[in-house]
């Protein structure tokens, strides 16, 4: 059967070909036999013919195919590397946009804090200016306030002498009237302590505070206890009305004048305290005025210096970064960029010094090495120097034989032919002999060898036996298992220790006889020693003097 191209071709085999033997065949049948037989073999050589065109066009398609396949994977390669390089260059201007909007967030954010921080400082001016106009004024009302202070006090300091111009006509009363000027309630302060009035008190207080250098900017407090209320005074006896009419009147008046000034001090007192409140306050507006102003040149120049630090993207290849990699993300913020020129320049300049550098160390080699020259020649001078002194010596101290004399005189030449004539013949008898000997050796190799064979075929045939052999015994060692009983177990025991014994004495045999082997050994060498021996060497030099100085 064969089938191409979904056709079956089909060739019956003859009946009688299966029922009758080729020796029962007609002519025939024969014939038909030949027929299909022809019609076979040529339908397998087209089905040959067939399979080998198909075979062809399978290879040349899966040619085809891997060619398709190999260029297809070419082209996938190709476009799968356009698009990593692309989809590289599409997230690099992601990455720009994004440094960008963050720039442009970033200047944005400061521009917004700047000008908060402006209002802040134009703030803290204007607060700071009303503040300090407001200082001015007070200062100016407390100045104010501290002359008319001191106009009291300077009013009150000259009281008694005024008093003494004005009650000039009653001379002879001033003392008693101003006894009755300076009379007063005595209520009792606290502590149960009564204000004291006197003049030799008011004296005292008033130089007490005229040493006072502040006593102008800390007015005297006003005496504690109650207002002085009126009491009855007598009139002296021969005053005149009118002196004491006016004496009532001035003692009024100062009584008023009095209370003005514990007045104008309470106020002064209160305008101080408020003075030294809005003077601190002003010092703190100027304190935050400075730090705000300090804040913003330093933002400001923080500006400057954000402005001019740009993101950036550059490639680079792998041996240009000479920054440590980190495990996960590198720091590049102590990194700087150099130019590729600059670096060229730097690396000629650093080969031009290690030229100069390898060339100065070639001369240094090449000078050391004369040195090493010359002090090795010197050294082999004085090794050859001390060579010639001691054969020089040895020349000296030599013995002159008279084989020695005759080798002199020129009776050397036939002896060294007769000894060059019997080394010859030395010579080709030891070349005979080694011939003979390796000839020997051949014919012993080769015995040998034969012997080799025979042993290595009767030990084939020992190795059969001995098969057998060990079957045999493997087989009776199971019968005598299967036989023994505890009695041979004995035997066989004993048996073995008789055997470990005898090898165990068989070993001190051998160890005692190889030390008698030992010690023959060092008793022939012992007696080698006794025996006189006439072999002399000698180091001394045999030969022509002559010869050996041009060898020298």
């Amino acid at each position: 059967n064969a089938e191409y191209m979904g056709v079956v071709v089909k060739i019956n085999r003859p009946e009688f070909a299966d029922t009758k033997s080729p020796d029962d065949w007609t002519d025939e049948e024969a014939r038909i036999f030949k027929e299909y037989e022809q019609k076979l073999k040529k339908k397998q050589e087209e089905d040959e013919k067939k399979r080998k065109q198909l075979e062809a066009e399978l290879k040349n398609l899966r040619r085809e195919n891997t060619e398709i396949g190999a260029a297809f994977n070419g082209a996938l390669q190709e476009l799968l590397s356009t698009k990593l390089e692309t989809d590289q260059r599409i997230y690099e201007y992601d990455l720009r946009i994004i440094k960008l909007a963050q720039a442009i967030l970033q200047q944005e954010e400061m521009e917004v804090k700047e000008a908060k921080m402006v209002a802040a400082l134009e703030e803290t001016k204007t607060r700071t200016s009303k503040s300090t106009q407001h200082v001015l004024d007070s200062k100016r009302e407390l100045d104010a306030k501290a002359e008319l202070y001191q106009s009291y006090l300077a009013d009150e300091k000259n009281a008694d002498k005024k008093f003494r111009m004005a009650f000039a006509e009653a001379e002879e009363y001033i003392e008693v009237l101003l006894k009755l000027l300076r009379k007063r309630n005595k209520p009792k302060a606290k502590g149960g302590r009564q204000h004291d009035a006197s003049p030799q008190a008011r004296d005292r207080d008033e130089s007490l505070h005229s040493a006072d250098p502040f006593a102008a900017a800390e007015p005297r407090a006003a005496p504690t206890g109650a207002e002085p209320t009126e009491v009855r005074l007598d009139k002296p006896d021969g005053l005149a009305d009118a002196v004491w009419a006016e004496f009532l009147q001035y003692r009024q008046q100062r009584f008023e004048m009095e209370r003005e000034m514990k007045e104008c001090a309470a106020e002064l007192a209160e305008m101080q305290k408020h003075h030294q409140k809005i003077k601190s306050d002003n010092d703190e507006l100027h304190a935050k005025m400075d730090l705000n102003l300090r804040r913003l040149t330093e933002f400001r120049e923080q500006m400057v210096r954000d402005a001019y630090n740009l993101d950036l993207l550059f490639r680079f290849k792998q041996g240009q970064i000479e920054v440590e990699q980190a495990a996960v993300v590198t720091d590049y913020a102590d990194a700087i960029l150099i130019h590729k020129g600059r670096i060229q320049d730097l690396n000629n300049d650093i080969r031009a010094s290690g030229a100069e550098k390898v060339k100065i160390l070639k001369e240094i080699k090449d000078f050391k090495k004369g040195i090493r020259a010359v002090e090795w020649e010197a050294e082999m001078l004085d090794y050859t120097t001390g060579t010639l002194e001691v054969e020089y010596r040895h020349l000296h101290t030599l013995r002159v034989t008279k084989a020695m004399q005759e080798f002199i005189k020129g009776g050397g030449e036939g002896h060294n032919e007769t000894e060059r004539a019997k080394l010859h013949k030395k010579i080709e008898h030891v070349k005979k002999t080694y011939e003979s000997k390796v000839e020997e050796k051949r014919k012993s190799i080769l015995k040998v060898k034969r012997l080799i064979q025979e042993k290595a075929r009767e030990n084939d045939v020992l190795s059969e036996q001995t098969f057998d052999a060990a079957v045999l015994v493997k087989d009776r060692d199971d019968i005598v298992g299967l036989q023994s009983t505890g009695l041979d177990q004995a035997r066989a025991q004993k048996m073995m220790k008789d055997l470990r014994v005898t090898r165990k004495l068989e070993d001190v045999a051998k160890a005692q006889q190889d030390e008698l082997q030992e010690l023959r050994a060092t008793i022939d060498k012992l007696r080698e020693r006794t025996f006189p021996s006439f072999a002399v060497v000698s180091k001394r030099v045999v030969g022509n003097p002559d010869e050996k100085d041009s060898t020298a």
